[in-house]
């Protein structure tokens, strides 16, 4: 169901398979389209994280895009539980936290962050409006690098003082590698569930 909002957005409530639901904003046709297709285009994703997240667990979703699974996770793991969800796009970023204060959690930390192998900056490039999503750390659509943060999941594990993450969904446009390259002690310590 769409509900057109007074200042030009959309709001746009999904019930996911298991009765959950979360609440949207979309400001424009493509990122409704990609709402929209989320649930035939990643099914197992989603079947993951209806499984493997618990009240009371921890949820690092790297990648996080709109914050599609980031605000599925949030709603299984209760106020108990605490999912971090990371975005390197400014842009996109700034769409997580509209979605994540719309739906009113208390349990989710957005981080407006790169996740890397480093801490500091990295170059980032961001994707054309019709490949919504797709920004990179990798040169790509001929598009001009900016500066972001970078930020490792093994110094979020320090910084925040958590003792077991549960779920790592990482989705990073190639770069996974290096996520997980700056998790070493986390992977090394702790044995998260992966999603890659």
């Amino acid at each position: 169901r769409i509900v057109v909002a007074t200042c030009g957005f959309k709001i746009r409530e999904v019930t996911f398979r298991n009765g959950i639901k979360a609440t949207f904003i979309v400001h424009n046709y493509r990122e409704l389209d990609r709402l929209d297709r989320y649930e035939t285009k990643e099914p197992e994703t989603l079947e993951w994280i209806e499984n493997e997240i618990s009240s009371g667990d921890v949820f690092f979703d790297v990648g996080a895009n709109i914050g599609f699974f980031a605000l599925l996770g949030a709603r299984i793991a209760d106020v108990e539980g605490r999912v971090y969800a990371f975005e390197a796009s400014p842009h996109i970023a700034g769409l997580l936290k509209e979605n994540a204060r719309l739906n009113q959690f208390q349990n989710i930390h957005i981080i407006p962050s790169a996740v890397s192998d480093v801490l500091g900056g990295v170059a980032f490039y961001e994707s054309p409006a019709e490949k919504f999503g797709m920004g990179s750390l990798a040169p790509q659509f001929n598009a001009a690098s900016l500066r972001v943060e970078s930020i490792t999941l093994d110094e979020v594990v320090r910084r925040e003082g958590i003792e077991e993450v549960n779920l790592i969904k990482v989705d990073v446009e190639g770069y996974e590698a290096a996520v997980f390259k700056g998790a070493s002690v986390l992977l090394e310590q702790q044995s998260p569930v992966l999603i890659f």
